[in-house]
C-alpha cells in the first residue's frame, strides 16, 4: 500500500509529493519546486529511502530545486518525460524567464515513457503521457491504490493547465484530458482541487 505527504512552501505553490510505499519503505518523490531539506528531514526520520525523484514536466516551478535533490538523494535517480528533456535546456521551453529568472538545467538520469512503471517495492506507479501542457507531460497513476498524481495536466473542480506557453497544444491536451477521464474509476464530482498545481486522489476522496 502507498502512503503520501504533500509538501508546499516554496515559490509559486507548487507541491512536492513523497510517496512510499508501506512496506519495504522506498519511495519516490514527484516535483521539485520546494527545497529538499525538508523532505530529507522527514524521509530520515520516517526511514524512507528515496528511490526516484520524478518531474511531471519540465517548468520552472516544478524542476527548480532538482540539483538540490540530487545532492541530498544522491541514490535516487532522476526522470522527467522524454519529449521534455529538451525544455530543460531551452529558457523559453522551461518558462524560467516568466520568473525573472532565466536559466537552463541539467539533463536526467532517466528518461520515461508511457507504460513505464516507478517500482517501489512492492507498489508501482505507472507512467502515463499526457502531452498538451507540454509535451512530454507525464501523471503517475497507482491502480491498486486508485492514487494519481497529474502535475499541472489537470486541476480540480475542472481546470486544466496552460496551453500558450510555448510547445503547448490545446488540442493535443483534449486528448489527453480524455484519456484520463476515461481511466477514472470514481465520480467526477470527487475531483476536486487539492492544491493549485497539483491533484492527487486516493479511493475516490481528496486528499489535501
Amino acid at each position: 500500500m502507498l502512503s503520501f505527504k504533500k509538501f508546499c512552501y516554496g515559490m509559486g505553490f507548487s507541491n512536492s509529493f513523497l510517496i512510499w510505499d508501506d512496506e519495504s519503505r522506498e519511495a519516490a518523490i514527484i516535483d521539485c519546486g520546494n527545497t529538499a531539506e525538508p523532505i530529507f528531514r522527514f524521509a530520515l526520520s520516517e526511514k524512507i529511502t528515496v528511490k526516484w525523484v520524478i518531474l511531471t514536466h519540465a517548468h520552472y516551478d516544478h524542476v527548480l530545486y532538482m540539483e538540490e535533490y540530487r545532492e541530498s538523494f544522491p541514490d535516487a535517480k532522476l526522470a522527467i518525460g522524454m519529449r521534455d528533456e529538451p525544455l530543460l535546456f531551452e529558457v523559453e521551453g522551461n518558462v524560467s524567464y516568466l520568473f525573472g529568472d532565466s536559466r537552463v538545467f541539467d539533463s536526467v538520469d532517466v528518461k520515461l515513457s508511457s507504460g513505464d512503471k516507478i517500482l517501489l517495492g512492492e507498489s508501482e506507479l505507472s507512467v502515463i503521457s499526457t502531452p498538451g501542457h507540454t509535451p512530454g507531460s507525464i501523471c503517475l497513476y497507482s491502480e491498486a491504490d486508485k492514487l494519481m498524481v497529474t502535475g499541472d495536466t489537470l486541476f480540480g473542480g475542472g481546470g486544466i493547465g496552460r496551453t500558450d506557453f510555448k510547445y503547448g497544444d490545446m488540442e493535443i491536451m483534449r486528448i489527453s484530458l480524455r484519456r484520463l477521464l476515461s481511466m477514472a474509476r470514481w465520480p467526477l464530482e470527487d475531483w476536486i482541487r487539492a492544491e493549485k498545481l497539483i491533484l492527487l486522489i486516493k479511493n475516490g476522496e481528496t486528499l489535501n
